[in-house]
Parts: structure tokens; sequence; C-alpha cells
């Protein structure tokens, strides 16, 4: 555009009498600076295009990064809550090995002294035992008194025996 003026002026001038020459010669020089111009612009403009390529792509990115963040910032929050709830359900498993590891240790010591009353019981029945033996009559023997004094029944006999209704007939009526 500038260029198209000069051209017009130096055109002019040279109809007044200038040097060609020089007048070509700027002309050349104008129209070198013009084609210098023309692709600063558009090499401006590819920039300003680039340029705003660019920022789209950050926004773009932006947006992405922002959605990662929170996605992975919920997951983050769930798994951390689940090992938090996973060391409270050991922590409650271990207090229930505690309570029965004490439990265990009073069943041990119950058993313990039950058992030692028993060992004592068995000592006082022995000698209980001898008491009796030392003081039985003839006719009694310290084995029956261990079996508990238990009763002779005699043996069943072979004999026939009578129905029940035979024998309870008559009292029925």
């Amino acid at each position: 555009m500038f260029t198209k003026h000069l051209t017009g002026k130096v055109l002019s001038e040279r109809g007044r009498g200038g040097n060609t020459a020089k007048l070509r010669q700027i002309g050349s020089e104008l129209a070198e600076r013009d084609a210098a111009l023309g692709r600063l612009e558009q090499t401006i403009s590819d920039q300003k295009h680039q340029i705003e390529s660019l920022r789209q792509a950050v926004k773009q990115a932006e947006f992405q990064n922002g959605v990662l963040e929170q996605s992975y910032a919920k997951q983050l929050s769930e798994a951390r809550d689940r090992a938090a709830a996973a060391e409270q359900a050991m922590a409650d498993q271990e207090a229930q090995i505690a309570d029965l590891e004490i439990d265990r240790k009073a069943i041990n010591d119950k058993l313990a002294d039950a058992q030692s009353r028993l060992d004592m019981f068995g000592t006082e029945a022995a000698s209980i035992d001898e008491i009796l033996d030392s003081l039985a009559s003839p006719t009694e023997t310290s084995v029956a008194r261990k079996s508990n004094a238990t009763v002779e029944t005699p043996a069943p006999t072979n004999e026939e025996m009578l129905a029940p209704d035979v024998m309870f007939a008559g009292k029925r009526k």
C-alpha cells in the first residue's frame, strides 16, 4: 500500500525529468520492503493463530488435569477410607484376641483350681476309706464300700411266669 503510493510519487517525479535508474532502484527497494513487511505480517498472523491454538490446547489440558485430579482425589480418599476401616477392623480383632487370651488364662486358672480340689478330694476319699476300713465290722469288706456298696440281686430263674392279664384279670372289672 505504501509502496503503491511511493511508486506513484516516483513515477510522477520521473515525468518531471528525474533520474529513471534512481527511481527504479527506489521502487525496487520499496517493493522488497513491502514484500518483507508482508512476510512479517503473515508470520505475525501465523504466530497469532498458533498462540490461539496453543491457548486452546492449554485450556483443554487444564480441564483434563482438573478432571483427573478430582478422580484421583476421590480414588485416593476411598483408598484411605478402606485402609482406615481395615486398620479399625484389625484393632478390633486384636482387642478380641486380647480378651480371649484373658478369658483363656482365667479358664486355665479355674481348671487348675478344680483339678487341685479333685486331687484333694481324691486324697480325702482315700483317707475316709482307710478310716472306714479300720472301723468296719468283720463281715464288711472295703471292696464292697469302694464299689459304693452295691446290692447284689439274685440271678433270674427260668421259671415260667404268668402273664399280667391273667394275674390282674379279676381286679380290672
